[in-house]
């Protein structure tokens, strides 16, 4: 998740004598694309020499951390280090860095405006990396011996996964992951554990319940644990060829404890929700150091361990007119009914890869709408969601795909 933090509606960065003031700041979040407005201003108590005065507006991410490799004396501290910029203007306000200026005593405005590109990935604030956005005032000295003064101003992007009718339209199919394992006691007495977890589709924005059927079963000697589903997000940090993952976990519920020789159905609606502050799934796009993706996690525990099973989910935003239509449109049924009606497509242990998926599966998962119970408000716009007060969850090491 990206750090919060609150700017005044008047979004000003001060200096003794330099600020950067930005018009209709809205708590300095932007989208890509949106065209950035401002001023910066010179209070001057008395004349003041100079050369000029320029802005400066940056893009950027990084990331970086440490492994330790070898053992004994031969162990050592591995870096891992990648950056990259999105874009970095110059405007010159006043003057050409190398004519004297005079400029006389008061207040002067310097305007500016720039437009952010499109497709450039959300801000994002991480102990191993960050996308990060500022703008830096300078204002050049004439002397050699005076130093330039400079003022920073951070700023938000809101990064978009846009979800498109095309998008839209491929993911409109129900999914499910099954599984399946045998399993002895200690009297080796063989018995047949596994559940199916259904989904309706894997299509959210920020802010929505999840919903969701398990069909579960224990043909086992074993009394079986409390059945558990995660929302899961993991944040890849990409450098030097190595990838480093950090899990999240979003929201979790719990489920039944299913006894020796039963079988039993849980279902949950409205109990497991999208944080409204979630970043959009791969950032929003155009970051080849980070990736954001999101699994909804089912795990069933035993006397040997876990058996577990992951479907892959997408989060986006809808914008305008297309999330009403969407929205007003779509009616949500009971998970069941629409599985009996529509093919669905299976991703059990098929789909796995030495333990892991990869981004092709999650980027191949296609889903459905809910039907039959329309809904009449529908969630927030991604724009809207992410201005709201940032929960900053813990991150772990933990490796979930060993």
């Amino acid at each position: 998740m990206f750090s919060c933090f609150q700017i005044p509606n008047l979004l000003a960065s001060e200096r003794s004598d330099l600020q950067i003031v930005l018009e209709n700041p809205r708590h300095g979040n932007f989208i890509p694309g949106e065209r950035i407005v401002g001023e910066v201003v010179l209070i001057n108590p008395k004349a003041k020499e100079l050369k000029s005065i320029r802005i400066v507006i940056r893009g950027n991410a990084r990331v970086h951390w440490t492994e330790e490799r070898g053992f004994g004396k031969r162990r050592r501290t591995v870096h891992f280090t990648g950056e990259e910029t999105y874009f970095a203007d110059t405007q010159l306000l006043l003057g050409n860095d190398r004519d004297k200026i005079i400029l006389p005593p008061g207040t002067t405005n310097y305007p500016f405006g720039y437009q952010l590109p499109t497709g450039i990935p959300s801000s994002f604030e991480h102990k191993l990396g960050a996308v990060s956005y500022s703008m830096q005032a300078v204002m050049k000295r004439s002397s050699w011996f005076k130093s330039d003064v400079n003022v920073n101003l951070p700023f938000k992007v809101d990064g978009r996964l846009n979800l498109t009718s095309n998008m839209i339209s491929n993911l409109n199919r129900p999914v499910q992951i099954e599984k399946r394992k045998t399993i002895c006691d200690l009297l080796c007495r063989v018995g047949q554990i596994g559940f199916t977890l259904k989904l309706n589709r894997s299509i959210y924005v920020p802010g929505e319940f999840i919903n969701f059927n398990a069909y579960l079963e224990n043909y086992s000697s074993q009394k079986l644990r409390r059945m558990t589903i995660k929302l899961i997000q993991v944040v890849e940090f990409i450098a030097n060829g190595s990838t480093r993952k950090e899990i999240c976990i979003l929201d979790k519920v719990k489920g039944p404890k299913l006894q020796p020789g039963r079988e039993d159905v849980w279902s949950g609606n409205d109990v497991l929700k999208i944080p409204l502050n979630s970043l959009p799934s791969e950032l929003g796009g155009g970051c080849r150091i980070m990736n954001a993706y999101y699994v909804l996690r089912i795990e069933m525990g035993h006397f040997w361990g876990k058996t577990t099973g992951d479907v892959p989910l997408t989060i986006g935003s809808l914008v305008g007119q297309q999330q009403h239509e969407w929205y007003g449109n779509s009616q949500i049924n009971y998970v069941d009914s629409t599985i009996r009606q529509n093919p669905v497509r299976n991703y059990g242990r098929n789909t796995e890869q030495n333990g892991q998926w990869s981004l092709g599966t999650f980027n191949s998962i296609r889903s459905t709408e809910y039907e039959n119970n329309k809904t009449d408000t529908p969630p927030p716009e991604y724009e809207e969601a992410i201005r709201m007060p940032i929960f900053q969850p813990g991150y772990s090491n933990e490796n979930m795909f060993s």
